[in-house]
């Protein structure tokens, strides 16, 4: 029960992560304090100079939010073009749960296509408590298929079976445009700058309206967690300048969840590297797995 659990709970973080970029208006309102903080010096002081300058810095912060806001907007709508992809996350966690802490790696390289319907195929590499699967997985309208990794056979989940495991996996979570989208109200609290022919966008969030916000995008799945809390968080999204073409997405998070009356600290770094845009026209099953067998419950 302990390890179905922990296994649930890997699969939910992974979940929570991704709901991870959706940011937080914290930053923002800290940065309006400070602004605030400053004004109140200035009048204390009374140099006449300063209070001149203060407007022409305050119009010039807000250009720039405003540039950076139409340039993410402009970016969330190329990735709202992609019709397909390839893409490449690795994540590295800690979870220490109740004092029992277990380290894992996955590895995942997935084919993706988002139109007319969702389809992948998906390379799996789990390490976990010194041991190493690899699980070999397509999803397309034939249904959800896995090769066995011991056996190597390929099976067929059942419909019941299908939904546990596409649970919170749909099209806007697989979606880069609808992830993208969700941040555009947080644009302002974005750290952007040029790099390699590269636009690099940092958000570093944490706070209660990042933690609602996450509650927001879990959805049902938030009702199945007696509580969590970010503790920090930071994302970081790199975009090809020339083309707006979303080329990464790394997120950082330290977060506490509660479940079934335990206590988990989940640490964990992600890197999503995004490549082959639109370059994918189907997601087709290897001949062997056209014949397989549904798993019987």
């Amino acid at each position: 029960m302990k390890k179905t659990l922990l296994a649930l709970l890997l699969v939910m973080a992974l979940t929570l992560l991704a709901a991870c970029g959706e940011g937080n208006k914290e930053p923002a309102n800290s940065n309006s304090q400070t602004t605030g903080s400053q004004g109140e010096q200035t009048t204390e002081e009374e140099t006449d100079p300063v209070v001149e300058e203060t407007p022409d810095a305050e119009v010039n912060e807000e250009a720039n939010s405003d540039a950076d806001k139409e340039l993410f907007v402009a970016v969330v709508g190329e990735a709202n073009n992609l019709n397909s992809f390839t893409v490449k996350m690795t994540a590295d966690q800690t979870i220490d749960m109740d004092g029992e802490v277990m380290e894992t790696k996955t590895v995942s390289d997935m084919d993706v296509t988002m139109k007319p319907a969702l389809a992948f195929k998906q390379l799996t590499t789990v390490e976990a408590a010194g041991e190493t699967q690899v699980i070999d997985s397509y999803f397309t309208e034939d249904g959800f298929f896995v090769k066995e990794p011991s056996a190597g056979v390929w099976m067929k989940l059942p419909a019941e079976m299908m939904d546990q495991v596409l649970q919170g996996v749909n099209q806007e979570s697989l979606d880069p445009s609808a992830q993208l989208a969700q941040l555009v109200d947080y644009s302002e609290s974005f750290a952007v700058e040029e790099k390699d022919g590269n636009y690099i966008f940092t958000l570093n969030a944490k706070g209660e309206e990042f933690n609602n916000l996450l509650s927001q995008q879990l959805g049902d799945q938030a009702a199945m967690l007696g509580g969590f809390e970010v503790n920090a968080a930071e994302y970081v999204i790199v975009v090809e300048k020339s083309s707006n073409k979303l080329i990464s997405m790394d997120v950082f998070t330290d977060m506490k969840i509660q479940a079934e009356g335990q206590n988990l600290a989940i640490v964990s770094t992600v890197t999503t590297d995004y490549s082959n845009h639109n370059g994918i026209e189907a997601i087709e099953l290897p001949e062997e797995a056209l014949n397989a067998q549904e798993i019987e419950m």
